[in-house]
């Protein structure tokens, strides 16, 4: 009969497998506070895609300091709660639309354009 064959965390004195516990637990923290940042840097990015905040470095700074005196940690949470805050500091772009362009006059055979110059007035 076979033997199962032991995990290489069992073969660990017990500091070593609380040592290993610890890093593991760690590592996850940091990974966790990465995945934070970047949705916090998405949230930013969605309101300058989409409500029209400028993307300059004064309110990348501003919303950074806004953040690290708020608690120092980058959430989507505090990225909103911060450009609530700081609305009348930070740079916009206009959201209107681009007016549409004109459209082009369909002519009939034979037939000038109403912005063309008479054919008589002009010399050659």
């Amino acid at each position: 009969m076979r033997q199962p064959q032991s995990s290489p965390r069992r073969l660990l004195p017990q500091s070593r497998k609380s040592r290993w516990r610890r890093l593991r637990q760690n590592k996850n923290r940091t990974s966790s506070a990465e995945v934070n940042k970047a949705r916090a840097i998405q949230r930013a990015n969605d309101y300058v895609r989409d409500a029209g905040l400028s993307e300059s470095d004064a309110n990348g700074k501003l919303i950074r300091e806004w953040i690290d005196n708020a608690g120092g940690v980058s959430t989507p949470e505090f990225v909103d709660e911060a450009i609530v805050a700081l609305n009348e500091r930070l740079e916009w772009r206009s959201t209107e639309p681009a007016p549409e362009p004109e459209k082009p006059e369909i002519l009939k055979p034979g037939q000038l354009p109403l912005d063309t110059p008479d054919l008589e007035t002009q010399t050659i």
